[in-house]
């Protein structure tokens, strides 16, 4: 494999200050003993390789005032993402037929929660089907349908992802664009209703404002991930980037593209802002605090995103060779 091009200095305007949760310490040991309960880790090889994620870091600034079994369910949540994610980086994800038949497995395991049980071989079966129940036990039934749904198209994304692997060519923008939305699994692990214990109405869901400003924020989000993981994806063959996407689609340099990214995030970012105040100016009072609950999580989320995009060693070059990275997930190969 080629060494990528050196990635230049890119900044972007996140309008909301970081916060951090004081639990941070605590809940990283018991998501590594999670991990490990589930067989997803087997020995300090695989713990010392998985912590250059940053999970446990990333969760805590995301969701800084949760606590104790809400804040280990949600960082047990995201921290699931990152196996399937990395095992896919690998050649496996570049075999669409073995990625559907895992994935396939996966949102089964959601869509027929808990009757389908998970192949106790398969540690990301089990470890899916634990935090499932989890997530969902305390919280009403609409939000459960509805946050199946969102894990399902995140699960299902990965097909989609693996195929532009295999065809060896980015995407063209409109369909990363549709797909990203998905496996960036923002809005899946979005959990601020579940660690605070409450639930949106459908008075604010159903306002028009509602869909669009999470579409402009998952966006941005996505966007400043990419350009930050790109080094990364480079490295291991991935073309599902935006960087690479407006390379390849509009023939723009790199320095190019990255610039029309940080254009795309500024323009994005502004249209959010935008939305959320006209999200809240049309919300009775009955839905307001719920409304201005959720919208606080969401500018906790983008400010860890952004954070934890320029810092976690994951995406550095100093994060290891590629068969350093994926070490730890070579257990779980179909």
């Amino acid at each position: 494999l080629k060494e990528p091009p050196a990635m230049p200095h890119a900044e972007f305007h996140v309008p909301v200050p970081k916060r951090d949760n004081p639990d941070l310490a605590r809940v990283r040991n018991h998501n590594l003993d999670w991990l490990t309960h589930h067989g997803l880790l087997r020995d300090d090889a695989d713990r010392r390789q998985y912590l250059t994620a940053d999970i446990a870091d990333f969760c805590s600034m995301a969701h800084a005032d949760a606590a104790d079994d809400d804040l280990d369910a949600v960082v047990d949540a995201w921290s699931w993402t990152v196996f399937p994610d990395d095992l896919f980086d690998g050649p496996t994800g570049r075999d669409p037929g073995a990625v559907a038949a895992l994935c396939r497995r996966f949102a089964a395991i959601i869509d027929d929660w808990p009757h389908t049980r998970p192949d106790p071989a398969q540690p990301m079966e089990t470890a899916l089907h634990d935090l499932w129940g989890r997530l969902t036990r305390p919280m009403p039934e609409p939000w459960v349908r509805h946050r199946a749904r969102l894990w399902t198209d995140f699960i299902l994304s990965m097909i989609t992802e693996a195929g532009h692997r295999d065809d060896g060519h980015p995407p063209r923008l409109a369909d990363y664009l549709r797909t990203r939305r998905s496996s960036l699994a923002a809005w899946p692990t979005l959990l601020i209703e579940r660690t605070g214990r409450f639930h949106v109405p459908d008075t604010v869901t159903g306002h028009p404002a509602w869909h669009p400003l999470h579409e402009l924020w998952i966006d941005a989000l996505a966007h400043i991930n990419d350009v930050y993981s790109l080094e990364k994806d480079e490295s291991f063959g991935d073309v599902n980037n935006i960087v690479l996407v407006l390379q390849h689609e509009q023939r723009l340099t790199r320095d190019r593209a990255i610039e029309r990214v940080r254009e795309l995030v500024r323009d994005k970012t502004s249209r959010y802002l935008h939305a959320r105040e006209t999200l809240l100016s049309g919300t009775a009072p009955a839905g307001r605090e719920a409304a201005e609950r959720y919208l606080t999580g969401m500018g906790d989320y983008a400010s860890a995103n952004y954070f934890f995009s320029q810092h976690v060693k994951r995406y550095s070059p100093h994060g290891g060779t590629v068969t350093e990275r994926l070490s730890y997930i070579q257990h779980l190969k179909p």
